[in-house]
């Protein structure tokens, strides 16, 4: 349904349409080899709007369901 790249490309999150997130790594510099990374917990409504802090500490996430979540390491 959507994603964003994290602050430095080395990461990607998508969402799906049901709230899911799918989370990869880049595991080489050119950007050919992603590995699929344990993601947080979505929403019970489709996510409409996903952003990382500039700094990249924290992403947060607003859903269609009213709610709003900050996930950090």
């Amino acid at each position: 349904y959507g994603g964003v790249w994290g602050p430095r490309g080395q990461f990607m999150l998508a969402h799906g349409y049901n709230g899911s997130f799918h989370l990869w790594r880049r595991l080489s510099a050119d950007g050919d080899e992603w590995q699929p990374e344990v993601s947080v917990s979505g929403h019970f409504g489709p996510v409409e709007e996903v952003a990382w802090a500039p700094r990249g500490d924290y992403l947060l996430s607003a859903s269609a369901d009213q709610t709003v979540r900050v996930f950090s390491q």
